[in-house]
């Protein structure tokens, strides 16, 4: 977070387990699948730790949009998948790992209950930058 309250759509979501996560499986390498993306704090982790690629699956299409700022620069080694995480069987095979956050968040929440509505996405991002 950059500023107390107010989020900066820069910064990395990290999740809480993200750092023992690593330390359990490192050195980190091959293909992992994310099969619950969000903010996609396990999937920058991974890459970042040394994974080839990452399948990043997400029923959200909102949770992919909001990646937009920061996937690129992991090129082909990110890849994002939308479906859901019961159908990983579907998506990839030969992993090398696979981490599901099961956790509850607001962030979840509130995709869950708006994804699609352009207006109330605005409406949110204006209200943790502050300005509503």
């Amino acid at each position: 977070m950059s500023n107390g309250d107010a989020h900066d759509p820069s910064d990395p979501h990290i999740p809480v387990l993200l750092r023992p996560l690593l330390a359990q499986v490192a050195p980190v390498a091959g293909t992992w699948l994310d099969g619950t993306f969000g903010a996609g704090g396990y999937t920058r982790g991974l890459l970042d730790a040394g994974a080839d690629r990452v399948i990043a699956v997400d029923r959200d299409p909102l949770a992919f949009e909001l990646a937009g700022a920061w996937a690129p620069q992991f090129g082909e080694r990110l890849v994002m998948q939308p479906g859901v995480f019961s159908d990983l069987d579907e998506y990839a095979s030969d992993l090398d790992g696979i981490v599901l956050d099961l956790s509850r968040n607001r962030s979840k929440r509130f995709c869950s209950t708006t994804c699609g509505n352009r207006n109330a996405v605005a409406a949110y991002r204006a209200r943790q930058a502050g300005e509503a």
